[in-house]
């Protein structure tokens, strides 16, 4: 669940160097979701905190268009990563991702 608003983290360890493939989906086409990578391990405290490596600045990619879903591809190293997923919109969601090394 994706509050209204609201934003939620996903921490995860990339053991291998390649290609990151996200996709972030959810339930209302008249919903905006964004979402934004982090070389770090970040809480939702570490995020408004704008700790070190949990910053806006620090994003490695990101999707902030309009399109259902969201997606991104990156190169990644080995190494602690954070997908960030934002709900823009003033209705809760239903949200899935999925995260892919090639």
């Amino acid at each position: 669940s994706l509050l209204a608003g609201g934003t939620d983290v996903v921490n995860f360890t990339v053991t291998r160097a390649g290609t990151l493939s996200a996709s972030v989906n959810w339930t209302s086409a008249e919903s905006d979701v964004d979402i934004f990578l982090l070389k770090a391990n970040c809480s939702l405290a570490n995020l408004v905190a704008e700790s070190a490596g949990c910053e806006e600045s620090d994003t490695v990619e990101s999707d902030e268009s309009l399109a259902k879903p969201a997606v991104f591809s990156t190169t990644v190293t080995t190494g602690p990563y954070t997908l960030v997923l934002l709900n823009i919109s003033d209705t809760s969601e239903s949200a899935t991702y999925r995260l892919e090394i090639n």
